[in-house]
């Protein structure tokens, strides 16, 4: 879900939960009923009422939308400490999000001309598929082939995860996020 969406997401809830604390106010008896009743009808005169509920709705019909139409790719994003099962010889063999993303990183970062490696992995649910797809995030060095060093790159992480998970043709996207010619940071300098 993007910004916009997580912004009318809040606005909405923020109206209904003002509603229900309305109703419940009412409910408990903690505001007098003539009270209310009379902030009812004037309520009920003004436009600015019925433009409130008309807002309310068109949210509510955004959302129902939402939901029924749009389609989360390539898969469900896998919260921090969340497993990810993978076939073995003896069973189903957990394995941590965590160790999934720093070996392809580290696998990615030993290719020719990457500088910077981020990974991020997703459920798959189809059954006939690896069980999990792979984003990355690279900063390349300038004038690197983007084409040969993507396909090493997918290449590696591929062959590193058949070595380490028995799991072939795992979806892997890269994206290359920046192309510099800035030294690399943090790494041990050979003398």
């Amino acid at each position: 879900m993007g910004v916009i969406n997580r912004f009318f997401l809040f606005i909405y809830a923020l109206a209904v939960g003002v509603l229900l604390a309305v109703a419940a106010a009412v409910a408990f008896h903690f505001v007098p009923e003539n009270v209310w009743i009379n902030d009812l009808r004037i309520a009920l005169a003004s436009h600015e009422f019925f433009l409130g509920l008309g807002v309310l709705s068109l949210f509510s019909l955004y959302f129902i939308l939402y939901t029924l139409l749009v389609k989360q790719t390539p898969g469900e994003q896998v919260a921090e400490n969340e497993v990810i099962l993978v076939q073995g010889k003896d069973g189903n063999i957990k394995v941590a999000k965590d160790a999934v993303e720093n070996l392809a990183e580290k696998e990615a970062a030993e290719a020719h001309s990457v500088r910077s490696v981020r990974a991020e992995m997703f459920k798959q649910n189809k059954n006939d598929a690896p069980p999990f797809a792979l984003e990355l995030s690279i900063i390349m060095l300038v004038g690197a082939d983007v084409n040969a060093v993507t396909k090493d790159v997918t290449e590696r992480i591929r062959q590193q995860f058949i070595r380490t998970f028995g799991v072939k043709d795992v979806p892997i996207t890269v994206t290359v996020t920046e192309i510099t010619n800035a030294p690399v940071e943090n790494q041990k300098r050979v003398v």
